[in-house]
């Protein structure tokens, strides 16, 4: 069965890996905190009662509304922005 020393080079790499895996530490014991980060009052929907619900509901509806608006507005601003850019540069370099 000649493999040409693949196969056992391969099974000392297997080795070796293991062997290096034994003294690895992990680097999830050192992570530190970077600042602290507030998403603001965690609330319990299940506990709410229904007109408070509703009005979340809506509340968050509306943030929806305006974020979405936003995405909007800045895709409809670029997108003519970027043709714009792309129409100038074809004509500086063809001119």
């Amino acid at each position: 069965m000649g493999f040409g020393g693949s196969v056992a080079a391969m099974i000392a790499s297997i080795k070796a890996n293991n062997a290096q895996r034994a003294s690895r530490k992990s680097s999830y014991g050192d992570l530190k905190s970077f600042g602290s980060v507030s998403y603001g009052e965690l609330i319990d929907h299940k506990k709410m009662s229904p007109s408070d619900f509703a009005a979340f509901k809506a509340d968050l509806l509306q943030k929806k509304k305006a974020e979405s608006r936003k995405t909007w507005l800045l895709v409809l601003i670029s997108i003519p922005t970027a043709i714009g850019l792309i129409y100038l540069l074809g004509y500086v370099i063809a001119g």
